[in-house]
Formats: C-alpha cells, structure tokens, sequence
C-alpha cells in the first residue's frame, strides 16, 4: 500500500519536473504591444500549466506566419496576415485575439490640406508591402467614397519620415501605440485618420498557432491561450512593473516614457473595460473576409471560416489515454476506500449525537438569549418553528413564543425578500447544505430593519433531514455604518484634493485617486516609499523639516512645487496634521492645487500696478490739459482786452489771433472728446465705401492745405472691397489725424496715402486693411518715437515751437486701433520723412 501512495504521489509530481519547450515569434522588436506574453512568463503562468516559453523578436527578412508554418515556432502573434494566410489555403488556425481595434491609421501632413477624403483620389500614399496588411485603411478609404484603384502605393520607408522628406507622399500609415513619435516630429502639422472613427471595427493583434498543432495538443493550446489573457489582465493592472520589465529584461530600445505613452494607447487597443481579454465573435471575422474579396486582395473563392477560431473539441480516447484514465481511477477509488474506512468511527459517532439532539425534550434550553442574535430551529415534519426569548425581541413580538408555524415567520418577512427566502429555505428542507442569506423584517412597530440568517440541516437516520436550526442577526446599524465608511472612502478617493497618510518616519501609508491620477502613479507602486523618493525634488532634509514642524505643533502649512512630468509643474499648498488611530500615530497631508489661486494673485498684483499706473497717466493728463487749455484761452482772453483798447488798424491782428486760438481751443475740445470717448463699445459697424472715405479724406485735406507747398497723392488698390463693415467715423478721424500731422510736419514734397487689402489671416481672424501714409517731413528722433501715442505729447514742447498742434492726433489714432484690435507702426528718419503703416481689421459686407 505504501508504495501504491508513493506512485499518486510521483504521478502528481511528475509535470512540475517536466516542462514543455514551446515558441512564440512577435511580429515586431520588444515593447509595451506584447506586455502580456513578458507578464505571463515573469510570474510564471506558463511554468503552471507545464510550459517552457521562448520569446523569439522579429527579424525583418521573415514574418511571424513563416516561422510558425516552417515549425520554427508553435505560436506567432499577426494581424491580417493570420487571416489571409487561412483564407489562401495554409495550415494557420488563431488562438486568441489581443487587440479589439487595429492599432493601423492614416496620417497626412496639414500641408497637404486633406480636410476630407475627396482629396484622397489619385493620391500617394506610403503603405506596407502587401497590401492585406494595409487593410483597416483601404476599408476606410472605400466607405469614404475613395477610389481604391486610384491610389498610388509607395513602399513604406520610416527614414523619409524622420528626415520630413515627404515633398512626393500625401500619406502615410502608422501604429497607433508610437503615435506620440510623429506628433513629436511635426508637433502640430499632422492630422490622423482612425479607421475606428468611421465604423471600421477589425480585429488587430491575435495569437495563432497550426491547426496540426492545436489538434495535437489541445489542451496545452487552451492553458497557452488562458495563461496568456491571464498575463495580459497583470500588465494592464501592472504598467510600471511591467515596463520596468520590458526595459530591464528584454532590452527595448524605447525609453521609459515611450513605453508608457504605448501603455496608453495599447490598453485603448484592448478595451478590456468593454470586452473581456481575449473577446471574439465570428461576425467581425466574417466582415474582414469580405473585405478582402471586395478590394480584390484574394483571387480565390470565398472559405469557410468555422475551422479559423480555435475551440476545444470533443475526440475518442486512444487504447494508451483510456488505459490511463482507467488506472487514475482505480487508485482514486482505493483512496476513497482508505478515507471511508477512516471517516466511518466519525460518521456513526455524528449520527448518535444528532439523534440524542432530537431527543432533547426542552429544545430551548440550550438557545442563549442575546440582544441582538436570536436561535431558531424547524421540524420538518410537525412544521413548527421554536424560537429564542432574544429572536421574539428583535420581531418586537410579544406573542411570538414557544412555538409558530413557517407561515407565521414569513409574516414578517418583507415583501419584496419573501420570494427570495422561501426558495433557499425550500432548498435546505430538500438536503442542501445550507445558506447564509440577508433580508429584511418589517416589525410589528412597522420600522424596516435587516436581518442576516444562518442555516444548515441536521441529519438522522437514513441520512433523512427532519430538522434544520441556525442563527438571526439583526445587521441594521452594522450596514448603515458600512455605507457610512463607503460614503466617506468614496468622497475621499474622489475629492479634487490630494490625500496622502504617512508614518511618522514619513513613508507613504495611503492615498486617495487624486494623488494616482495627478502623478500618473499606481497605488501598489509608491505606497511603503519615502515621499522624498517619490517625488526626488522633496530632498530628504525638506521632508524631515516638515514632519518635525508636524510632531512639535501638530499642523504644518506650506508650499510645494511638484513637477508632475518634464513639462508641467504645478504649486500645491500643502496642509498637515498629526492623527492617531488605533494607538497608532500617523501624518496626515492634505496638497491643494493653487495654480489658479497663483495665477489669480498675479492678476491682481498686475491689476494694481496697472491701477496705480493709470491714476499716474490720469493725473500727469489732467495736468497737461490744464496746460493745454490754459494756452488758447489765455490768448483769446489776452487779445480780446485789447482788442476793446485798439484801433482798426490793429483789430484785424487781434480778431486774427483771436480766431486762431478759439479754433486751436476746439480742436483741442474735440480730439479730447473723442479720445475718452473711444472704446470697443461705442463702435458702430455700417457699411461704407471705403474708397469714397479715402478720396473725401484726401481731398479736403488738400485744399485746406492749398497754400501749401507740399503735394498730397493718395493710391488705392483694386484688391480693396467696394463695401466693407467698418466704422466710418472712426475711421476717417484715424486718417484725418495721420494726414494734419503728415502735411503739419512737411514743407515741401509729396504726402503719400496708399489703402490696400490682405486677406492673411496668421496676424488677425479676418481679412484687414492696410493704410501707408508716408511724407517727406522732418522725420523723429528714433528716442521719441515710443512716446508721441502719448496724449498731449508735442515732439517740440518749448513755448517756442513753430508747428502748433494739440498733441491729441496720434494718441486717437493709436486708441482707434486698440478699439478695432489692429496694429501701426512707424518707420522715420530725422530730415528724411516718416512712414506710419496701420493694419485695420475689418467685416466684409
């Protein structure tokens, strides 16, 4: 006998010595698409089933369905090719799918200006060498109202790509997982086409294997396929291990942001939280097929697909299985007896307890009265319930004693649980073996309370169930303590605040979601870590301060900075207080983002200052207008005295004067208005004819400045729109001002005006005009150019100036333009003349 057990034993044994050697052959060089297969061998899914696996990366003169057909390897993992390798009539049979979508899309430079797929016929596109592989994006090209057949295929060449030589390529595909590589290179000049955008739904990775394969081995097939899922469902869970593990391990060539970045896309590839790992149906197969005939990329008839999909089949035993299935099950019959022969004294000794329980006359006895648990046991065949004092408490009952019957109970079961506890307890009287079930009591006081009943049988004699007994727990304060605790762990893990609990040595004890997701860190990962590790701009010495400024006062508030990736830091403010829980003391640390509190109080110290600014430039303008205003008005005052005291040789002068300074006075008045006046609010959109305004403009200008010996010209471009939404008021004041100070500034020569039209929309969102007034006057000093927009400035502003202005006309002009979100700018030479560009936005009608 003892050697019998030694050979159960060896048998048992025997495949944990044994390994299978298999093969998978990737189809591409090690990175985060097979994370699943590195997952399920480092925690050994594949050693559990028996198998020995040996990860094979591509090599580019051979695909992964070669080497599994040339035996090279028993599994591969493929796309397309899996499925049109069937379809043209090889050995290939697919295990499992991975990816729910094809990570293949189509991506064209903005350049190009391919905003719809119109612009796709007779394009050039860069596509893989066959064209089966290409088929998400001839599928989507083809729904699109594409002509396939116009399409010119240019081998596939990444080089180009990187070196942006793409002068002759309209489009080019790529893998949805090294996204972030292109949008690296030009950043923003690249626009993606998603086949999934447009209802595509293909399949993208899969698992396959030989049909002669799996038909061999099929159960060694099904736990490849299960262990793999299983890997998977630990790298998704996993993703900072399982990176560590690709880079550390397998060597890739990718950093360990870019595997992260694939991390991304990859687990929106599997779509694990719509679909289970592995998920397949026949229909999408089907689609696929189809989709290959239509495009002509299979010249065969169509196939049958039932044999494609793996699935474990039922096959006769061969003389050596059921020899072995028939020896298993004689020494699992031996053992049986062995534990029989043993259980037997246990078993008789059982029964004669339970009948001496029957038997016991006072059946209450022995039932313990407790406040908030009552006993209870049923006799099956008088169906009489006997209850304890502590159950006919909790029903608030008075008169429920000593014995009821099974409908008297159910009274009080609620109605909505009744149902629900008469089919468990039908169950138990008929031999199950027992239940644990929650439901609700309405009491004899109407109040809804919660109850939990245990229940198991007893058996007599002839293994025949006459009795069953078990427990009722009042459980109603228990469960709303426990939605309590949800409640608040819910709020906690979704509160925008970041909470993290340390130990007093300031490890990472617990956090809440907001700490996971704004550090784009796993719990698992961090959690046992300093937070000085963590987060490495926190030195250990800062972090030591802060928990000793918790331990002496009990509270910490500061300011932290967090880098959170290498583009991105964002201040916090950081609360702390010391809890004890459990006669444990422990650090509790509350970070609040204050990056709009931060951009806030820079608003406001921005605004005061521009406050504080704008009281200086309100009192140094008062003060100027005061001088301003003094000087014509002390003319008229000064002149019209004597004018009472002259002769009339003399009025002539004085009234001369006396004009001059009344309209230098209103003028003043005027320009004054009108620049506190302007803003975006009192602008009037009509529509005008800004040729006429340039023209009526320009010829007034010119004959009240007749006597002048500087010439005015003015050119306008055909390009300009005869109506156009502008204010026309604002508009001819802007070129009055610019022609006074043009004809004011210039003794001889030619004043230009030129109006043109542009519509380069890079500076401004509309088309704008633009209006040159350009003389040959005295020119400004390059230092004073900054400061003639200002109201009142005068570039001579001595009592002795020869040009009398009002030191208005430009700081008008520059608020028009402010008002209409324009620019101008000025172009002088000292003696040479002054150039003034103004840019003016504007509506077409």
């Amino acid at each position: 006998m003892k050697k019998l057990y030694f050979l159960i034993f060896l048998i048992s044994t025997l495949n944990c010595f044994c390994l299978q050697k298999v093969r998978i052959q990737l189809k591409w060089y090690h990175q985060f698409q097979f994370a699943g297969i590195y997952q399920a061998k480092e925690q050994g899914y594949y050693k559990d089933i028996g198998l020995d696996l040996e990860i094979l990366e591509i090599n580019r003169d051979i695909t992964s369905v070669s080497q599994v057909l040339d035996g090279k390897a028993e599994f591969g993992v493929g796309s397309v090719d899996v499925l049109y390798s069937y379809l043209s009539g090889y050995d290939v049979q697919m295990v499992t799918t991975i990816f729910q979508e094809n990570p293949l899309i189509l991506a064209s430079l903005k350049k190009n200006k391919f905003k719809d797929f119109e612009n796709f016929n007779y394009s050039k596109l860069m596509l893989n060498a066959q064209k089966f592989d290409s088929l998400p994006i001839y599928m989507m090209l083809e729904k699109m109202g594409v002509n396939i057949n116009s399409i010119m295929s240019i081998p596939f060449d990444y080089s180009r790509i990187v070196n942006k030589d793409m002068n002759d390529v309209d489009g080019f595909i790529v893998y949805a997982t090294d996204i972030f590589k292109y949008t690296n290179i030009y950043k923003d000049e690249i626009t993606f086409f998603r086949p999934k955008d447009f209802d595509i739904q293909i399949y993208g990775d899969v698992i396959f294997t030989t049909k002669g394969f799996a038909q061999k081995y099929p159960m060694m097939t099904l736990g490849f396929k299960e262990a793999t899922l299983k890997g998977w469902k630990y790298a998704l869970a996993h993703p900072k291990k399982t990176i560590d593990l690709i880079k550390d391990v397998y060597k890739s060539n990718m950093t360990k942001d870019e595997l992260f970045l694939e991390y991304q896309e990859t687990k929106k590839m599997v779509q694990k939280d719509l679909v289970p790992i592995g998920f397949s149906i026949l229909k999408v197969w089907r689609l696929m097929t189809k989709s290959l005939y239509d495009l002509n990329l299979l010249p065969h008839k169509e196939k049958d697909l039932n044999n494609f999909i793996f699935s474990l089949e039922i096959r006769e035993l061969n003389y050596h299985e059921i020899l072995l299935y028939i020896s298993f099950l004689l020494i699992l019959a031996s053992c049986l007896v062995l534990l029989y022969r043993w259980l037997r004294p246990q078993v008789r000794t059982r029964k004669e307890l339970e009948c001496d329980l029957i038997n016991v006359n006072d059946r209450l006895s022995s039932i313990q009265e407790f406040a908030s648990i009552g006993t209870w046991s049923y006799l099956l065949q008088e169906d009489h319930f006997y209850f304890s004092k502590g159950l006919d408490h909790l029903l608030k009952k008075a008169t429920l004693l000593a014995q009821a019957k099974l409908v008297d109970f159910l009274h009080y079961i609620h109605e909505e649980d009744k149902e629900s506890f008469q089919k468990h307890f039908d169950k138990l009287c008929k031999g199950s073996k027992g239940f644990d079930l929650t439901f609700r009591v309405q009491r004899q006081d109407g109040e809804v309370r919660n109850f939990i009943i245990n229940a198991y049988p007893i058996l007599q004699k002839e293994s025949k169930i006459l009795q069953v007994q078990g427990e009722v727990k009042d459980i109603t304060e228990y469960l709303e303590q426990e939605q309590k605790l949800r409640l608040t762990r819910f709020s906690i893990d979704d509160s925008n605040e970041l909470m993290l609990w340390l130990d007093m040595q300031g490890k990472i004890f617990d956090m809440n979601n907001s700490v996971c997701s704004t550090f784009h860190v796993e719990k698992s990962d961090i959690i046992g870590h300093y937070l000085s590790d963590v987060y490495q701009q926190l030195s250990l010495e800062e972090l030591s301060g802060h928990i000793n400024t918790i331990k002496n006062t009990g509270k910490l508030l500061t300011e932290i900075e967090f880098d959170i990736n290498s583009q991105q830091s964002i201040p916090f403010e950081v609360m702390g207080s010391k809890v004890s829980f459990k006669k444990g003391k422990y650090i509790f640390l509350s970070l609040r983002d204050i990056s709009e509190q931060k951009v806030y109080e820079n608003e406001l110290i921005s605004a005061k200052k521009l406050a504080e600014h704008e009281e200086q430039l309100k009192s140094n303008l008062i003060a100027t207008m005061s001088h301003e205003f003094h000087t014509p008005i002390n003319a008229i005052v000064g002149f019209g005295s004597m004018l009472k005291e002259s002769d009339d040789s003399e009025r002539p002068v004085y009234i001369n004067e006396i004009q001059k300074s009344s309209h230098r006075l209103l003028k003043l008045l005027e320009d004054t208005l009108l620049f506190s006046s302007i803003s975006p609010k009192t602008i009037s959109l009509e529509e005008f004819s800004i040729k006429d305004v340039v023209q009526i403009a320009c010829t007034e200008m010119q004959e009240s400045s007749c006597e002048s010996e500087v010439d005015l010209e003015y050119e306008i471009s055909d390009a300009v729109p005869e109506l156009v939404a502008i204010d026309a008021k604002l508009f001819a004041s802007l070129l009055k001002n610019l022609l006074e100070n043009a004809l004011k500034y210039s003794n001889q020569g030619v004043v230009f005006v030129a109006l043109d039209y542009s519509e380069d929309i890079e500076q401004f969102s509309s088309p704008f005009l633009i209006l040159v007034v350009k003389d040959q006057g005295i020119g400004i000093e390059p230092e004073l150019i900054e400061k003639i927009f200002d109201p009142f400035y005068q570039i001579d502003s001595s009592h002795k100036r020869v040009q009398a202005g009002t030191g208005m006309g430009l700081a008008v002009c520059k608020k028009v333009i402010e008002c209409v979100g324009g620019t101008i700018s000025i172009d002088s030479k000292l003696l040479e003349g002054t150039e003034i560009t103004v840019k003016f936005p504007l509506i077409l009608s």
